[in-house]
């Protein structure tokens, strides 16, 4: 979320960097650098947002294109406009190129649907900044820059709904190509409306400044035009500040720490070192008593258990991309694409059963396949909460009010999965990227489960050869272990060729960036 708003607001830089990079008479290839580093930023903030700005520079420039000579037009197009995106890709090769070398492995996440888009086209006060957008129209009154600058802005949202609405309707619909998320562009059209806004509030105000020189009509349209917004936006300003002194403010890690007693919620969780802890629901709410009633604030605060505490956690967190997560909500039967919202489904179900028509014995089942030896609920989770209750499998040992803990009776953690009679091990080694098993005695064909998941990076090795991992049915690691007795299996965590080939191109990139800019200096010196 974070990174989301972050990326929201270098924006107007990077559209600034790129109008730099091509209108410039010096300096022009340190302004292209530039914009392709504030573009990197915000691919790697949020890789959505990288789409618009760059849009609307393209806009300008075919808008400015007619008054840039013939021998200069190619040159500034490619600083303005290829060097960008070369700079973008190169800065991110890093994160970018591993991603897709691996994307197979994730499963995309459809969050909304066309009508949730149309939502947030009508929601919040949308239709307040359309209206003070329409105030940039005075703008392409002003030839050159200014009028090509309000022309792109104004089509690029329009643009970016053409483009939502054809994924929706095409890609998604008639394609099955799910991989874009096409509501996290509608961020892009919020802020285009509000730099036109922006721009025509300054209009206004150009005018408004001429005095005597104006007309008498235009002077008085203009000064009633700047009071009525002023008004309007101070009355939504301040209903936003009365809201926040109502209670509705933000809460803060040191003021939960002190009303849910997390402190100790990490030192009970810390007590039993061994095994997953399964959180029962995707996010935490905070109650706040506020005048007219409770606020609430969602939080994926359980995300911090294994910083608090060094524990693994399943659960806890919004998003569900890998195989395994998703198993957290469907079990087994995993779709091809999540096309719900994950929030919505708290308390509700997990692993694909209703906790009324769960069976303890098989969720037992579950928590001893994933490793999971403790369950944290939140005040929030009734129906999780009485079912363990009433199940002499799961044993209640703590809470404060807030949270509480259950023991997974009658479970030995193992990280290991295996028959018996076919096979006997043991862990020697176990670290982040590394675990070594000692396998004493294994018959033809024996089947080895490692509750961790099979992501593509993972790489083993028994009696010194290279072996096969697969995924099993819970998206976990499973490998066959030769006959023998008396040896080692090693998994290993490694940069493929991806991996370091980003990080190459990326360090190539600083530096290609860093000597551009100084021989930029010089040259202009």
């Amino acid at each position: 979320m974070q990174g989301d708003r972050l990326a929201f607001a270098l924006f107007p830089i990077a559209v600034m960097c790129g109008i730099m990079a091509l209108e410039a008479d010096q300096r022009r290839l340190a302004w292209g650098l530039a914009c392709g580093v504030v573009l990197g930023a915000i691919f790697l903030l949020h890789p959505f947002h990288v789409v618009a700005p760059w849009l609307a520079v393209l806009v300008y420039w075919l808008m400015r294109v007619r008054s840039v000579p013939a021998s200069e037009w190619a040159r500034r197009a490619l600083v303005g406009l290829g060097l960008p995106v070369l700079v973008t890709l190169g800065l991110t090769a890093w994160w970018f190129l591993p991603l897709m070398a691996h994307n197979s492995f994730a499963t995309p996440s459809l969050r909304a649907n066309i009508d949730g888009f149309l939502y947030w086209l009508q929601a919040g006060q949308f239709p307040l900044y359309a209206v003070l957008a329409l105030t940039s129209l005075l703008a392409l009154r002003q030839p050159g820059r200014p009028r090509a600058l309000v022309v792109a802005l104004i089509a690029l949202p329009v643009m970016l709904v053409a483009f939502i609405i054809f994924c929706y309707v095409v890609l998604i619909d008639q394609l099955g190509f799910y991989t874009l998320d096409p509501i996290r562009f509608i961020d892009e059209v919020y802020f285009a409306i509000l730099l036109l806004a922006a721009i025509g509030l300054g209009s206004l105000v150009q005018i408004a400044d001429r005095g005597p020189r104006a007309s008498h009509l235009t002077f008085y349209v203009s000064r009633i035009a700047l009071l009525a917004l002023v008004f309007v936006m101070a009355i939504s300003l301040w209903t936003g500040l009365a809201q926040f002194r109502a209670g509705s403010q933000p809460r803060f890690l040191s003021q939960a720490n002190e009303q849910y007693r997390l402190p100790e919620l990490w030192t009970e969780l810390q007590r039993e070192p061994d095994g997953r802890v399964l959180v029962t629901s995707s996010q935490v709410h905070f109650h706040d008593e506020a005048p007219g009633g409770v606020e609430d604030w969602p939080s994926y605060l359980m995300t911090t258990i294994p910083v608090w505490t060094g524990r693994e956690t399943i659960g806890g967190t919004f998003h569900h991309w890998t195989p395994t997560a998703l198993t957290y909500w469907y079990g087994e039967e995993r779709p091809a694409v999540m096309r719900e919202l994950t929030h919505l489904l708290d308390d509700q179900r997990l692993f694909g059963h209703s906790w009324d028509q769960m069976d303890d014995a098989w969720l037992h089942e579950m928590c001893r396949r994933l490793y999971v030896t403790t369950i944290l609920c939140a005040d929030d989770d009734v129906n999780a909460r009485g079912f363990l209750d009433r199940s002499p499998l799961f044993q209640s040992y703590w809470n404060n009010g807030k949270f509480f803990l259950y023991r997974v009776v009658d479970y030995s953690p193992a990280v290991l999965s295996y028959d018996p009679a076919q096979l006997s091990a043991q862990v020697l080694e176990r670290t982040g990227t590394r675990l070594v098993i000692r396998v004493d005695r294994a018959e033809a064909g024996a089947q080895l489960g490692v509750k961790i998941t099979a992501y593509p990076l993972w790489q083993a090795t028994a009696q010194g050869q290279p072996t096969t991992i697969t995924a099993d049915a819970l998206g976990l690691m499973h490998l066959t272990v030769p006959a023998g007795a008396d040896y080692s299996v090693e998994l290993a965590y490694r940069d493929g060729p991806a991996e370091l080939t980003g990080a190459a191109l990326t360090l190539c990139s600083m530096v290609v960036v860093l000597a551009g800019w100084v021989w930029s200096a010089r040259r202009q010196n």
